[in-house]
C-alpha cells in the first residue's frame, strides 16, 4: 500500500477555544527578597556582642489518651493539633542532614561530614539543612501588583527567620499547614539571620482600601544671605490602608512599600522587615474586624526665596516667635515684617478699589449707550439730563478711584525701597542654632 502526501503545504487544525470568559485570574505569587527585621537590627546596635537567643525547646506532642478524646469539649481541636504535630515529626525524620557550612567571601560552601557515593549515570539528593526555625503564617499585600483588580486581596504567606546557621540558596518551597499541603512558593538567596517571606496563594477573605495624602511640617529658617531666605520644611507623603479581616481568627498583615531615594519611613513598627528594595510594614487585624495602617514617607526639602515673598514672611514669623533671633537682627526683621504687612494691606486695598472701578466703568458704558439711543429720538429731555448728570458723577468717582490707586502704588513703592535697604543689611547664618 502506498500514498502521496504533500509535506510542504501547512495543515491547520481548528480547535474549540476553552478559555474561561468573564473571569479574573489571580497572578502568580511573586518572589520576595530576604531582609532584616527592624527589631533585630536595633538589638544588634545595642549590643554587637550579644549571643543569639536560643530557641525555646519544642514541647512534646501530648498523647491522645490524656484527655484529648472522649467527653472533652476540645477533643476535635486537640486531635487536629496532635495530627499536625505528628505530621511535622514525620517530615523532620524523613531527612537527615550532616553538613557543615562556611563563608567564602560573598559565597557560601557546604561541606559534607560523610562521603557520598553517586553511581554512574545517576544523581543523589543531599540534605543540607533539617532544622526547625521560628515562623508565622501571615498575609502580604502588594498594592502595585493588584491595583488593576476590582478588590485588593493579599497573598497568603509565611515568614520565618533563617536561624539555621546556613545560607539558603534560592529555589522552590513546598508549604504545609496543619498537616495539609497548601501551596508552593519560591525564595531568593537567604543569608544567615535574615528574615524571609514566602507567598503561595491569594486570600479572598482579606481586603484592603487606601487613601493618599500630602502635607508639610517643621518649617524653619536656615539662613539669610544677599536678600535670599533659605528655609527647610519636612515634606510628608502618606498612605492610609484600611484592612478588613473576614476570618474567624486574628491575622498579621504585611504591606509592601518600595524604598524611596532620600526619603525615610516615619515611625516604622519594630517588626518591620527591611529589604534591599522595599520595606514590609506589619499590622494585626482582629477576627472579623478591621484596622488602619498609615505608611508615611518624609523628606527634608530646602527652599530658596526672596525675603519679600509670602513664603519668606511665614518663615520669618515662625523664626521671630521662636526667640532665637539676635537682638540686632530681630530689630531689622521686625521692621521688614512691618513693611511687608503694610504692602499686603495695600495690595488688598488696591484689589478692592480696582473691583469697584471695573463695576463703575461697566455701568458708565451702559449710561453712554442709553444717551446715544436717546439722542436719535425726539423728546425725553428730562431723562437725557438725568443720565448726563449720572455720567458726570460716575466720571468724578472713577477719578477718585484712579487717584487712590496711584497714591497706594506710590506708598507701596516707598515700602519696597525701605524694605530692600533693610534686607541688604541682614546676613544671618545658622539661624536654627
Amino acid at each position: 500500500m502506498s500514498f502521496i502526501y504533500d509535506l510542504h503545504t501547512p495543515q491547520f487544525t481548528q480547535r474549540t477555544d476553552l478559555t474561561p470568559r468573564g473571569r479574573v485570574r489571580a497572578i502568580a505569587p511573586p518572589k520576595e527578597l530576604a531582609g532584616t527585621r527592624r527589631s533585630d537590627r536595633l538589638e544588634r546596635e545595642v549590643s554587637r556582642s550579644r549571643k543569639k537567643t536560643a530557641h525555646k525547646p519544642r514541647p512534646a506532642a501530648p498523647k491522645a489518651a490524656k484527655g484529648y478524646a472522649g467527653n472533652s469539649p476540645n477533643a476535635g481541636v486537640m486531635d487536629e493539633e496532635i495530627a499536625a504535630e505528628v505530621f511535622d515529626d514525620s517530615l523532620e525524620e524523613q531527612v537527615q542532614a550532616n553538613v557543615e557550612g562556611s563563608a567564602l567571601g560573598s559565597l557560601f560552601r557546604y561541606d559534607l561530614k560523610d562521603k557520598v557515593t553517586v553511581p554512574d549515570r545517576s544523581s543523589t539528593l543531599v540534605a543540607i539543612v533539617n532544622q526547625r526555625v521560628s515562623g508565622q503564617e501571615v498575609v502580604l499585600f502588594r498594592p502595585e501588583l493588584t491595583r488593576s483588580y476590582g478588590s485588593t486581596h493579599p497573598y497568603r504567606a509565611v515568614t520565618f527567620k533563617n536561624d539555621s546557621g546556613f545560607t539558603l540558596e534560592k529555589g522552590p518551597v513546598t508549604i504545609y499547614s496543619a498537616g495539609t499541603f497548601v501551596g508552593e512558593g519560591f525564595i531568593e538567596r537567604i543569608e544567615k539571620a535574615a528574615t524571609a517571606i514566602i507567598s503561595f496563594s491569594i486570600d479572598g477573605n482579606v481586603s484592603m482600601a487606601s487613601t493618599n495624602g500630602t502635607n508639610q511640617e517643621g518649617l524653619r529658617l536656615l539662613r539669610i544671605i544677599d536678600g535670599v531666605l533659605i528655609s527647610e520644611v519636612l515634606e510628608i507623603n502618606s498612605t492610609t490602608y484600611t484592612i478588613e479581616n473576614h476570618h474567624s481568627t486574628p491575622i498579621t498583615a504585611y504591606v509592601k512599600t518600595a524604598r524611596r531615594t532620600s526619603w525615610t519611613l516615619r515611625n516604622p513598627p519594630k517588626d518591620t522587615i527591611e529589604t534591599a528594595d522595599a520595606l514590609l510594614v506589619p499590622v494585626t487585624i482582629a477576627a472579623n474586624g478591621s484596622a488602619d495602617l498609615e505608611v508615611a514617607w518624609a523628606k527634608k526639602v530646602t527652599h530658596r526665596s526672596a525675603v519679600d515673598t509670602d513664603l519668606s514672611l511665614s518663615v520669618l514669623k515662625i523664626y521671630m516667635e521662636s526667640g532665637k533671633a539676635p537682638p540686632q537682627i530681630a530689630e531689622k526683621l521686625n521692621k521688614i515684617l512691618v513693611h511687608k504687612r503694610r504692602m499686603d494691606e495695600i495690595d488688598r486695598e488696591v484689589t478692592r478699589i480696582e473691583k469697584l472701578h471695573r463695576a463703575l466703568s461697566t455701568d458708565q458704558r451702559r449710561v453712554r449707550k442709553n444717551l446715544k439711543l436717546l439722542g436719535k429720538t425726539k423728546g425725553n429731555a428730562q431723562l437725557r439730563r438725568e443720565l448726563t448728570t449720572k455720567l458726570a458723577a460716575q466720571e468724578r468717582e472713577l477719578g477718585k478711584h484712579s487717584a487712590a490707586i496711584v497714591r497706594l502704588s506710590e506708598e507701596k513703592a516707598t515700602h519696597i525701597r525701605a524694605m530692600n535697604t533693610l534686607i541688604r543689611t541682614v546676613t544671618l547664618l545658622d539661624a536654627d542654632k
